[in-house]
């Protein structure tokens, strides 16, 4: 389960990286951010952001992992 206090974090770290996309030194806090939205979605049953947006982090994870794979 996660706080109030958590929820708010990655609600707005999500709208920060929407905006400017995550730096690779963000990495793990960019995962537990769609980790929390992944249980949002599934577990709690509300979506805090939408599909599309989920998938523009989703790109930048697979983006930074591409960089660090190389």
């Amino acid at each position: 389960m996660y706080t109030t206090p958590q929820k708010k974090t990655y609600y707005d770290l999500s709208k920060q990286w929407l905006q400017t996309p995550c730096n690779p030194i963000e990495y793990d806090l960019l995962v537990d951010t769609l980790i929390y939205h992944e249980w949002a979605y599934s577990v709690d049953g509300q979506a805090i952001i939408g599909d599309q947006e989920y998938d523009l982090l989703y790109q930048q994870l697979e983006a930074i992992e591409s960089q660090l794979s190389s």
